[in-house]
């Protein structure tokens, strides 16, 4: 079972995929999200590493069957979500001077973005435009990258490095 953090109202949990520990069926009855963060691994060496298969199918059966939890993917995350709902990720195409993504980038945010109904609630509640939305940087070290999404996500962030930068399946998953 996975360590608790009590944060006053919020319960958090933590597992470790990577020793084949998930959230079990009653876990998952009172959770709310669950956070996918970064990892060594590549999600596309899931033959050498026996823990990405469970956790791709564990990502498919929260998006498709346990409609109250939300996804937050992040790096690998975001790369396991995709491939686990059908897209494709892969090396980035780097040479020796820049064999991967290391440090800022600029993200560029689509139209599709500002059309996000959480979007929509934050620039209301602050007051801004499209004209007055702050840029969104991401840190980021990586040498993968989602190069296909999965059929149904939508494409809300792209920089100069990578084609998909920020993406969600529906509400049900936001990933970067």
């Amino acid at each position: 079972m996975g360590q608790l953090m009590n944060t006053g109202d919020e319960k958090w949990q933590f597992y470790r995929a990577f020793e084949h520990e998930l959230p079990s069926e009653e876990d998952l009855k009172s959770a709310k999200a669950i956070i996918f963060p970064g990892s060594g691994h590549a999600v596309y060496n899931e033959h050498k590493v026996s823990w990405i298969p469970p956790l791709k199918d564990f990502i498919r059966r929260v998006i498709n069957e346990c409609l109250h939890i939300r996804i937050i993917g992040g790096c690998f995350g975001e790369q396991t979500t995709a491939v686990a709902m059908g897209g494709k990720v892969e090396k980035m195409p780097y040479n020796a001077e820049r064999p991967k993504c290391l440090g800022r980038e600029n993200i560029q945010l689509t139209d599709e973005f500002f059309e996000q109904a959480f979007v929509k609630r934050y620039m209301d509640k602050v007051g801004l435009t499209r004209e007055t939305f702050p840029k969104l940087i991401l840190q980021e070290s990586h040498g993968d990258h989602v190069s296909e999404l999965p059929v149904g996500a939508t494409l809300l962030g792209y920089s100069e490095s990578c084609n998909v930068e920020v993406y969600c399946i529906g509400d049900r998953a936001l990933c970067f």
